[in-house]
């Protein structure tokens, strides 16, 4: 976040907070899913 936060003043760091705020929400998701379901996470390693 700190690079997006640099890249704001060139407008390139908000489209990084914009990808940013959707992985983060996929992610508690798709950790929230796996939480009712009472499994793992699967493969937590990779992107989404």
């Amino acid at each position: 976040m700190f690079i997006g936060t640099l890249l704001a003043l060139v407008v390139v760091g908000y489209l990084i907070w914009l990808f940013w705020l959707i992985w983060l929400i996929i992610r508690c998701i798709k950790g929230f899913q796996a939480v009712d379901k009472q499994q793992p996470i699967g493969n937590p390693t990779t992107l989404f």
